[in-house]
């Protein structure tokens, strides 16, 4: 009888345990993104309320995120940071999450990539028509300058 009890309550806390809601898991794919000098925006889709957007610099070990809403399953949002040193690379990163805290991530399905900063390939050249003004306009305040120090 008593063995029949404690069968009955432990099938009971089996059914109770399999009743409560479990909590959705956390994940965020990329359907599109663009990365520039300064930028970070990215456009997909979560199973989670939230997304987090989220680069980091590794030359400097500074991070930039934000948090967006998951509206109808999709959501689109854009991080800023400052133009690197040439070289520097960024890591960039989506998840979603449960909570609006960037830091809540439980490792489901999420976007990664490692990318190169911007680099400067040249600076642009002074055309002949521009380099000539600008010798004519120093020299004629050149000559000013002699006038108003003879007068």
């Amino acid at each position: 009888m008593i063995a029949r009890r404690l069968a009955l309550v432990s099938l009971c806390l089996v059914v109770a345990v399999l009743l409560v809601p479990q909590p959705a898991l956390a994940s965020a794919t990329v359907a599109s993104y663009d990365f520039t000098c300064t930028s970070f925006t990215v456009q997909g889709s979560s199973t989670s309320p939230y997304a987090v957007i989220y680069v980091y610099n590794e030359q400097t070990q500074l991070e930039y995120s934000t948090v967006v809403p998951v509206v109808g399953g999709a959501f689109a949002g854009t991080v800023t940071f400052p133009v690197a040193s040439p070289g520097t690379v960024f890591e960039l990163y989506a998840w979603g999450s449960p909570t609006n805290d960037w830091e809540d991530w439980d490792n489901e399905d999420y976007f990664y990539e490692e990318r190169l900063g911007c680099t400067v390939t040249s600076v642009p050249a002074l055309d002949l028509a521009g380099l000539g003004l600008m010798t004519t306009l120093l020299g004629l305040a050149g000559w000013v300058a002699v006038r108003r120090g003879a007068a």
